[in-house]
């Protein structure tokens, strides 16, 4: 019983998600079917965060956390289609993840079920996470929201 009732909010969500128009990042989300090699440059287009020459990470000196960003959304966007490839092309062949290491990874992700706006929001904490951790970026904010 408890299970058709999360199947059925589960179908809800889909149902609304896919009815928005959003021609930004969840408009992509929506319309993509595969993902391919220009990945990265398309993410670096819908999240200003990870744009290679004016996003907050390079403006406040953080090229490496705009990397992790980029590879952490890149990882994300690789599971969530099912693609082994492009999540361990960057992977030395004595590291590589395993395909049955894979499944378990994937085994997860269809148990977890994510629907657009959950991958959404995954992709813009990863892009922006990273930038509290710039002195600058923490000084311009009020003094009892800094850690």
């Amino acid at each position: 019983e408890e299970f058709r009732e999360h199947e059925g909010e589960r179908a809800l969500r889909r149902s609304s998600a896919t009815k928005l128009t959003d021609p930004g990042l969840l408009g992509w989300l929506t319309a993509l079917s595969e993902l391919d090699q220009s990945l990265a440059a398309r993410l670096q287009e819908l999240l200003p965060e990870l744009n290679t020459e004016f996003s907050p990470h390079i403006v406040f000196e953080q090229n490496a956390e705009r990397d992790r960003a980029e590879s952490s959304c890149i990882s994300i966007m690789s599971l969530w289609k099912d693609r082994y490839d492009i999540f361990t092309q960057p992977q030395a062949p004595n590291v590589k993840l395993r395909p049955e290491q894979w499944q378990e990874l994937q085994d997860l992700v269809n148990w977890i079920d994510p629907d657009l706006e959950q991958i959404q929001a995954v992709l813009v904490l990863l892009a922006i996470r990273g930038l509290g951790k710039s002195k600058s970026v923490l000084q311009q904010m009020p003094r009892d929201n800094r850690r």
